[in-house]
């Protein structure tokens, strides 16, 4: 199977989407623990990054219908990403609230992460063709696993 130029796009996408998450929600539950997270908080952060994915998931396709899927992944995705600011910054603006505020902002960061996911799939799914799709999305998997495993040996 030969790439073209916008599939290897869609791997590298891929790629440093693994880099990314590997440095960020990985981290999440010892900086909890940190701030001095009990086990429920724990269980609240984890069910909060679910509850983001399937409270954006109708909103983001709505968003698609509006406004065009490109002009959805290029405003959200980055927003998403520049959210972990607000992260970061928590335990020195929130005071007593650091928890339930860095919770609040752990839950937008996934929800506007996760609006983007119909536009993205849409834009994959155009890039690679219907037949070639399982081989592609083995290889994307294959670029995740490769990622992922290189920053559990050596962080």
């Amino acid at each position: 199977m030969r790439l073209t130029g916008d599939q290897k796009a869609v791997l590298a996408n891929q790629a440093l989407y693994s880099v990314y998450s590997s440095l960020t929600l990985s981290f999440m539950i010892p900086f909890a623990l940190v701030l001095g997270a009990t086990n429920t908080m724990i269980g609240v952060i984890h069910a909060t990054q679910y509850l983001a994915i399937m409270l954006s998931q109708l909103p983001g396709e709505k968003l698609l219908e509006r406004f065009g899927r490109k002009a959805v992944y290029l405003a959200f995705a980055p927003f998403s990403r520049l959210l972990w600011l607000g992260v970061i910054f928590v335990p020195l603006y929130a005071g007593v609230y650091v928890l339930p505020v860095a919770i609040a902002v752990f839950f937008l960061v996934n929800f506007f992460a996760y609006l983007v996911e119909p536009a993205y799939v849409s834009i994959v799914s155009d890039t690679v063709p219907e037949k070639e799709r399982g081989r592609f999305f083995s290889k994307k998997l294959n670029v995740q696993t490769c990622v992922d495993t290189c920053f559990f040996l050596f962080a």
